[in-house]
């Protein structure tokens, strides 16, 4: 993961900012001789695949043709691969299937999703929540299948999957909303719930600093 912030910054310093954050990535996809594998932003911005507008609003902020243009250009100064993959679904996809499985952020579980893509891989929807899903979907492209997910799930935040959902105890995608509604409808419990889960994340950080460490 690295951090960068674009908020209130002129076109010439989120250039720089820009830049210095590739640098980073192409310096790190050459030590581990790999290819890099990015969003298509123009799908972004035509699509609004996230379909939030917030969200939106501020991917506006990344001058699309601007970071498209560095990405493609410290791709051929570095002379590693550079893969476009467009973003449908990634999010939901990192939400049900990555983020709890290897306890990471929404966003890093949707850039491994996008990784994935990139090297051709289909996400299929795990086992345990494909009887949720109407057989008509089933029949179509699996996105089809993360489309139906995703328009019924999208206004579940994205903490509550940290938790083990019993998928198997419902019997339709409206019993699976109720239940985390109802679950999650105590505010004692839902900060309780994310305090814990701050303390989990913070050690899983700590053990990987200390492998990076000792490395």
């Amino acid at each position: 993961m690295i951090p960068f912030n674009l908020t209130g910054k002129t076109s010439e310093q989120r250039e720089q900012i820009l830049s210095l954050a590739l640098e980073k990535v192409y310096k790190r996809a050459r030590e581990r001789y790999k290819p890099v594998a990015m969003e298509n932003l123009k799908d972004i911005k035509n699509e609004s695949m996230y379909g939030n507008k917030e969200v939106n609003r501020k991917l506006s902020e990344f001058a699309y043709t601007q970071i498209t243009r560095l990405a493609e250009s410290k791709s051929y100064k570095y002379g590693i691969g550079l893969c476009r993959v467009t973003p449908a679904f990634t999010s939901q996809i990192g939400k049900i299937k990555y983020m709890r499985h290897y306890g990471i952020s929404i966003h890093t579980a949707a850039a491994l999703a996008i990784g994935r893509r990139a090297m051709g891989f289909k996400e299929r929807p795990p086992k345990d929540i494909r009887h949720l899903i109407p057989q008509a979907n089933k029949d179509r492209h699996h996105w089809s299948q993360w489309r139906f997910l995703a328009r019924y799930l999208k206004g579940q935040p994205p903490y509550k999957f940290y938790r083990k959902i019993p998928y198997s105890e419902f019997e339709c995608i409206t019993d699976m909303n109720k239940y985390m509604k109802e679950e999650f409808c105590n505010g004692q419990d839902r900060n309780c719930f994310l305090k814990k889960l701050t303390v989990i994340l913070n050690q899983m950080a700590a053990r990987k600093q200390g492998d990076a460490t000792t490395v």
